[in-house]
């Protein structure tokens, strides 16, 4: 009897921890809705903040029959990322070297997907799946979703950013969720227990993601594809068939 109700008072503990860590976890994330919802002021001269590197269509691509279809993909899976060098590369964790940061096509969701209204052909460029996205800052994030399978049709562009406005800074709001993002997000066993809470898993579980099957088929898709929008009378900057 003493170890049922051992068990019982660890499990009462544990589900009491879990139900204050996921409180805290909509504590702060309500006061960055309220931060991000305070008034921008415009600048009196625009000032040069890095580069903006974006997703554009190739041009051989436009110029296709599904040029027009493309596009309006392009324009919707379009997310733009900031660097503050021209060349958008990183330093290995570690080492002197630097590599290109690379410009991951995130997904898109189902209920958003239902919202867009797209014909039923556009299904054809996607795959709907579960993978891993590497958001802002180099975390890694389970995602369900259409991921668009033809992201060689792309290019990226460079341009110089320019920050416009600033936002107006609560000292008091700073230090709330500087002491909340310590206690959810610093503590590392915290984090963990969240992550499992969220029902996301280590990266090193999407099995299929990283198979050897996988990639041979992405392979053998992407030529497939390829040969669908071969046009003998385009110069190709890239052959993509080797």
């Amino acid at each position: 009897m003493k170890t049922i109700n051992k068990r019982r008072a660890i499990r009462v503990k544990k589900q009491t921890n879990d139900k204050t860590l996921l409180q805290m976890e909509r504590e702060v994330n309500a006061l960055y809705r309220q931060k991000y919802s305070m008034p921008l002021i415009k600048l009196a001269k625009p000032i040069h903040n890095g580069y903006v590197r974006t997703l554009v269509l190739r041009e051989d691509i436009a110029r296709s029959p599904a040029g027009a279809d493309l596009e309006r993909i392009c324009k919707r899976l379009n997310v733009p990322m900031y660097c503050r060098r021209a060349d958008f590369k990183a330093k290995k964790h570690g080492k002197k070297t630097f590599e290109e940061i690379p410009h991951a096509i995130p997904p898109i969701q189902e209920r958003a997907w239902d919202k867009l209204n797209w014909p039923e052909h556009f299904k054809k460029y996607f795959q709907f799946a579960t993978r891993y996205y590497t958001l802002a800052g180099g975390y890694t994030h389970s995602m369900t979703g259409y991921w668009f399978l033809r992201d060689w049709m792309f290019e990226t562009k460079v341009d110089k950013h320019f920050l416009t406005h600033y936002r107006e800074v609560d000292p008091d709001l700073e230090s709330k969720i500087a002491e909340l993002e310590k206690k959810v997000w610093g503590d590392e066993k915290a984090r963990a227990r969240l992550t499992k809470l969220h029902g996301h898993r280590g990266r090193m579980a999407d099995e299929w993601n990283r198979s050897e099957e996988y990639h041979r088929e992405y392979l053998k898709l992407v030529k497939e594809q390829i040969k669908e929008f071969e046009d003998p009378h385009l110069e190709k900057e890239y052959d993509w068939r080797k």
